[in-house]
């Protein structure tokens, strides 16, 4: 993901430490230019990958560390990468408070969720309610699917499949936001929404 590596290219092969024949790692930002980092072993050494279009070049137990650039990157692997899955698709809505009505900022939000749909044509949809620490958990984790539910009526009524959306509730158990227990937090009320 976030380093999309050419593992189509037998980097589990490398990865596990086996010999074999040329082989050809690299360390691709994702969108947003973001770098993870892999470590690439042979027998004999071993690469730490850690900037975009690093390179592990391996041939036979011999390990060589380079560096390409994007449209090298493009020239020679632009087929493969074409082929790649569209990359999930993340959003998130938030909710006024004890309710599962939307608020303002997030409802103005569903439109541009709606086009992302039209960009996946039989999409997966995975929807996970959430709320903040303020009530019984019991109480909480009714609200958070009652939320996970609402996306998904809003989704269906935009032509999505009800069997293509998954829901779940998960109440105030995963919070992005640390409070104390009883504490309000508007950013924990919220359902995050997954399309692939």
């Amino acid at each position: 993901m976030a380093n999309r590596i050419l593992a189509l290219l037998g980097c589990a092969a490398l990865l596990a430490g086996c010999a074999g024949p040329r082989e050809r790692i690299v360390l691709l930002p994702d969108k947003d230019g973001k770098v993870g980092a892999i470590e690439v072993r042979t027998a004999t050494g071993t690469a730490e990958l850690k900037e975009a279009y690093a390179v592990a070049r391996v041939e036979g137990d011999k390990l060589a560390a380079e560096k390409t650039d994007a449209a090298a990157v493009a020239q020679r692997y632009g087929g493969v990468l074409d082929g790649l899955p569209a990359r999930p698709l993340r959003h998130t809505l938030h909710f006024e408070f004890g309710s599962d009505r939307l608020t303002a900022a997030s409802r103005a939000q569903v439109p541009g969720i709606q086009a992302d749909l039209r960009q996946f044509p039989a999409p997966e949809v995975v929807v996970i309610g959430h709320t903040d620490a303020v009530g019984d958990a019991a109480i909480n984790d009714r609200l958070s699917l009652e939320r996970a539910n609402r996306v998904r009526d809003i989704l269906v009524e935009a032509g999505i499949p009800r069997d293509q959306i998954q829901t779940a509730g998960r109440g105030f158990r995963e919070p992005l936001f640390p409070a104390k227990a009883g504490t309000p937090e508007p950013r924990n009320r919220r359902v995050e929404i997954k399309l692939r």
